[in-house]
């Protein structure tokens, strides 16, 4: 792993064949809405026009329609009385109250360490990211937490219904504890813990509310809305896009696809007109009098959303009454090997709940030739976590792993690039 320079990365991805993949570092750009301090300020006036707008409906047979949609009335007929800030914040203070009857207790916590963690072949655990959202809480207050990352604390309430009544109870006052409780009061699978969080009301609001903040928020459809649309050249960012053969970003706007005129793959799903159905439910947003589609939006933590809400998605998409959906693994393939790029470029990408990528990449070039994966850093810290995630991921088989680590990394410093394409025109 070596840093090079902005000349010596224009030459690699110049003469060989590469992807290039975003994250919201690039939509950053074109508005600040985009930041993730300024998206977390704008969740509450998100929530109070939520459920004004939503679409919200299940095709599927009788049990499971009963089940997603009761369980989502539940949790909207409390939500829909939350209409101050203070009653809104409290759903995350409540999370964080929460959290800490877990992590603070030592039986309690050896027995969900024991019961119902889950630790990844790299060593990730459900334990270790109920400790990464205490730390972010505790430095930072609300602002400092990945939003993202709250789904896992409705997979850890409905797990912690299952402990034994003299070492747990829950307190019952906590309204994010009685939100999971009542969005999970009908099961389609009482043993498996994943489907549950899914299933449940509370599940399907954050999926609504972090979904529709960024689309009330930042104009991702209509980016011509966007404060810098017409201040960046487009022309530049052409140039810079059209060294690659092909385009992939995590994030669901439409950005790229509206500058560049080609395919993009949307890793983690996008806004659409055109109404689609994942795990037989539909989620859509009035925006300006027109619904959008945000069914394909995959947004949560790592182990319920990333992982096993995809997997479950490209499964079900098999049924007829579902949308026939790629999942981030068959997009990056696709990407890769459709026009045999050995080259990968992340770009504007904190590869924190994004693990599934880089191992997703790892084993998609690994055999080609001369394979590079060059990380685009704004700071020396995002680097050094690009770092550890990335080695933390190679726990394939001895010859995988060999194969992968024939793979070279490559740093340069996003600042250059984002200094010469993303001047703003005063």
């Amino acid at each position: 792993m070596s840093n090079i320079t902005y000349d010596e990365f224009n030459e690699i991805i110049s003469n060989n064949r590469a992807s290039l993949l975003c994250g919201n570092g690039f939509s950053i750009n074109f508005d600040e809405r985009y930041k993730w301090g300024n998206l977390v300020n704008s969740l509450y006036s998100t929530h109070i026009n939520l459920p004004y707008h939503y679409s919200f409906n299940v095709v599927s047979n009788n049990d499971y329609k009963t089940v997603v949609s009761n369980n989502f009335k539940n949790v909207m007929k409390i939500i829909k009385k939350m209409r101050t800030q203070q009653q809104f914040y409290s759903i995350f203070v409540g999370a964080v109250d929460f959290l800490h009857t877990i992590l603070d207790n030592q039986q309690v916590m050896e027995w969900f360490k024991m019961n119902v963690d889950h630790t990844l072949t790299f060593g990730f655990s459900i334990s270790e990211l109920l400790n990464n959202i205490k730390k972010q809480y505790t430095d930072n207050g609300l602002n400092g937490v990945n939003y993202e990352y709250w789904t896992i604390l409705i997979y850890c309430v409905t797990a912690m219904k299952k402990a034994p009544e003299e070492l747990y109870a829950f307190d019952l006052n906590n309204i994010f504890v009685k939100l999971v409780i009542d969005g999970g009061q009908l099961t389609i699978s009482k043993s498996d813990l994943f489907t549950e969080s899914i299933t449940n009301g509370m599940y399907t609001y954050f999926r609504l509310l972090f979904a529709s903040n960024i689309l009330f928020n930042g104009d991702s459809f209509h980016v011509e809305a966007l404060q810098n649309w017409d201040k960046i050249s487009h022309d530049k960012v052409n140039g810079f896009t059209n060294k690659f053969d092909s385009l992939m970003t995590t994030n669901y706007d439409n950005i790229m696809d509206m500058i560049t005129g080609r395919k993009v793959y949307h890793l983690h799903g996008k806004y659409s007109r055109e109404t689609q159905r994942v795990l037989g439910m539909s989620l859509g947003m009035q925006y300006n009098a027109i619904r959008y589609d945000m069914s394909t939006i995959t947004i949560g933590d790592y182990f319920v959303s990333k992982s096993f809400f995809q997997i479950s998605a490209k499964m079900a998409s098999k049924n007829k009454n579902n949308s026939k959906v790629q999942i981030y693994d068959d997009m990056i393939m696709e990407a890769v090997h459709i026009n045999n790029t050995n080259v990968v470029v992340i770009f504007g990408l904190n590869i924190d709940n994004d693990y599934h990528i880089i191992r997703s990449i790892q084993e998609r070039i690994c055999d080609l030739y001369n394979p590079k994966i060059i990380y685009c850093y704004f700071t020396e810290t995002d680097k050094l976590s690009f770092e550890e995630v990335y080695n933390k991921c190679i726990t394939y088989s001895d010859t995988l792993n060999q194969s992968v680590k024939n793979i070279s990394v490559l740093y340069v410093d996003s600042k250059e690039i984002i200094d010469k394409l993303f001047v703003i025109q005063k």
